[in-house]
């Protein structure tokens, strides 16, 4: 049977240039009906946005040893295209190269691409909805 999870995650960067930034997850998971819950917060000193959120995916991704389905909530919208284009795949494939380019936070993608594979993390949705989260995120977030 396939762990019920759910990682909220919000971030504090939104300026596309680097700078300190911060995020926060919430890691929901249900095992043998029994709930757990674990939040992780990291503050960096120079991150993109793009980078924030894939660092705090990946973070959270280490927390989970066993195979399992995860929904993801987060309010950055390109995550969710990132993973439901199957870029990770395509840039892989074409050895972290897109348009001639070396693939930004290469780094970060093939981490998240090795936890996935590796623990068998099947990633499988995205949403920009926060949940019973959304305010308590919102507020630490801003602090």
């Amino acid at each position: 049977m396939n762990m019920e999870t759910d990682i909220y995650i919000i971030t504090s960067r939104t300026a596309p240039r680097p700078g300190p930034g911060e995020y926060i997850s919430v890691l929901e998971y249900k095992l043998e009906d029994k709930e757990y819950t674990k939040t992780l917060r990291k503050q960096c000193e120079e991150v993109t946005p793009h980078a924030l959120e894939l660092t705090a995916l990946s973070d959270s991704l280490k927390c989970f040893r066993r195979s399992c389905d995860i929904r993801i909530h987060s309010t950055h919208g390109w995550v969710k295209s990132i993973f439901l284009n199957g870029w990770i795949g395509k840039w892989k494939a074409a050895g972290w190269v897109n348009n001639g380019k070396p693939v930004a936070n290469t780094e970060l993608y093939e981490l998240i691409d090795r936890l996935t594979n590796d623990n068998g993390l099947n990633l499988v949705s995205f949403d920009d909805d926060l949940g019973s989260y959304r305010t308590w995120l919102t507020n630490e977030i801003r602090r």
